[in-house]
């Protein structure tokens, strides 16, 4: 294989999407059912969503979308613990309806509510525990981890379909992102290959990928079997001109000098190093996006 070096502009340039702070609503209905019981809630903002949309730089919910809530009474005691909620319906892709069947209505009491997407791959109490694979398929999508913050309100509601949704819901929370994204970009006409990317692999000087351990109390997030490296593989070719993204642990500490971001693409028959990026004074917040032209 013919090695072949591509001469790309190393500027990073930073898209924020804005932390929004939690809300809910309470909608006072009578309840109707004292067995199993079918319950809804709804998750609104432009900053949450399941898939990458790089065009447009932000998160959309998707059909099939799972998330997982936990509930603690006004004693402390949990009544629901990482019970999953599925999505029923969207609203313009930022706004996800999710539905779930109790064995037995909520009580009625003020209640401490924290909501995680995806579902974690396992829990104890609200520890947290989920996946940020070095394998990615350059939409982000599977790798996306937020939570919400604690949401006080009342017990969730009985669903009912013939019913306007917004009498139903009984929460409206918001989920802040825990992973950094980022999204790779070859201009048009710069593609050294003179080929669409097949794949891309990068790596860093801190954990990119591993294990991602949350806290759902407060919100704290550490990664362990951590990984430097992260190999990208979409399913189909990316063209010029198109994102290929990735999701990221955030790094500790701010990068500092001599430290690089390298990034090698393949097409079907070459592949290219592109020349290392310098990362010094670069953190990497959560809930932000980093274009790597």
């Amino acid at each position: 294989m013919e090695k072949v070096y591509s001469i790309l502009s190393t500027a990073l340039a930073v898209v924020t999407i804005a932390t929004v702070t939690p809300a809910c609503t309470g909608i006072e209905t009578e309840r109707r059912s004292e067995g199993p019981v079918r319950v809804a809630f709804t998750t609104a903002q432009p900053g949450t969503k399941a898939e990458l949309d790089p065009s447009a730089g932000r998160f959309t919910w998707e059909t099939g979308d799972k998330v997982a809530v936990w509930a603690d009474n006004q004693s402390g005691s949990p009544v629901l613990e990482a019970r999953e909620f599925t999505l029923l319906a969207r609203d313009n892709y930022d706004k996800g309806y999710f539905t779930s069947t109790l064995d037995t209505p909520m009580e009625e009491d003020t209640y401490n509510y924290y909501i995680a997407f995806p579902l974690p791959s396992s829990f104890s109490g609200k520890n947290a525990v989920f996946n940020l694979p070095s394998r990615q398929d350059g939409k982000a999508s599977g790798a996306c981890i937020a939570i919400s913050d604690a949401i006080e309100a009342g017990a969730l509601r009985e669903f009912d379909e013939q019913r306007p949704v917004s009498e139903t819901i009984s929460l409206d929370l918001r989920l802040r992102h825990l992973l950094h994204y980022l999204r790779f970009y070859i201009p048009q006409g710069e593609n050294a290959l003179n080929e669409p990317i097949t794949s891309l692999e990068f790596s860093m000087p801190q954990g990119i990928a591993g294990t991602v351990n949350v806290n759902m109390a407060d919100g704290s997030a550490t990664l362990t079997d951590a990984q430097t490296s992260v190999t990208l593989a979409p399913e189909e070719a990316v063209q010029d001109g198109e994102f290929i993204s990735s999701s990221i642990f955030p790094p500790q500490r701010t990068y500092v000098n001599d430290e690089f971001l390298n990034v090698r693409v393949f097409s079907e028959n070459w592949y290219s190093d592109i020349e290392p990026i310098r990362l010094e004074g670069r953190d990497f917040q959560a809930g932000h996006i980093t274009t790597v032209p």
